[in-house]
């Protein structure tokens, strides 16, 4: 295992909690340029070691915030989906900053949730659905043209059921990096550990994600996506038969 990938993710984490910094201070003018050398440094990393990179989205980092580890570790997942759907590499790279970017309206929301348990109340429930749009909205501020960057964060809560937000569209209308998106967002977000419970088991999650949310989804994504996390992957605990953990 390559610990130069290890750092080198650190890094990427490091810098975007610098990058969340700026924009919740409104200091935008910096955002779209440090957001694509982290994206690179990430990009590299899993090029030079997948499974190192993989393997951080199961290590427990108190170093950063929640919402910077999601971020990162979302965009290593989406990383590596796309390199198995053979991608090239401005197409991961706008993948990657859009994973970076998707929650930058909600950041010290997203933090603070971390720590709560049982349902939200309906102004946060509110702020939670238009966080897509407004995140679209700091980045064009920030300078960001990229339509494909934009609208996979804009639509990365959409579900092919029609029952996301914040446009309900179905799934011929969701970009297909949305949907990688999605699935990464919501198994990063399972196999987390929050404040007040511990993470879910690989195996676990993904019974879960793709057999009882099948209909929001793009199923045609399930086979790319189990062949590249697997039921167990790399950087996981798992219980073996004489009691030992490996």
């Amino acid at each position: 295992m390559s610990y130069a990938t290890i750092e080198n993710i650190h890094e990427v984490r490091k810098g975007l909690h610098d990058i969340y910094s700026h924009v919740i201070s409104d200091q935008l003018s910096s955002v779209k340029e440090e957001t694509l050398v982290m994206a690179k440094l990430l990009q590299q990393a899993c090029d030079d070691d997948l499974d190192a990179a993989m393997s951080t989205i199961f290590f427990k980092d108190d170093d950063y915030e929640y919402s910077v580890v999601h971020s990162v570790d979302s965009a290593i997942i989406c990383e590596a989906v796309a390199l198995h759907l053979n991608w090239d590499a401005n197409q991961r790279l706008t993948l990657i900053c859009a994973s970076l970017t998707m929650n930058l309206a909600m950041i010290e929301l997203q933090n603070k949730l971390f720590h709560q348990e049982g349902e939200v109340d309906g102004g946060v429930r509110q702020a939670i659905q238009q966080h897509p749009q407004q995140c679209v909205e700091i980045l064009r501020r920030a300078g960001v043209d990229d339509d494909d960057w934009l609208n996979i964060v804009l639509q990365h809560h959409e579900q092919t059921d029609g029952q996301g937000y914040p446009n309900q569209f179905e799934k011929n209308d969701i970009l297909l990096g949305s949907k990688v998106l999605y699935i990464a967002d919501v198994y990063n977000a399972m196999v987390s550990p929050r404040g007040y419970r511990d993470g879910g088991m690989p195996d676990k999650v993904i019974r879960e994600i793709f057999v009882n949310h099948k209909a929001k989804l793009d199923m045609s994504l399930a086979k790319p996506f189990l062949s590249v996390m697997g039921l167990y992957p790399p950087g996981c605990l798992v219980m073996l038969g004489s009691g030992e953990t490996g």
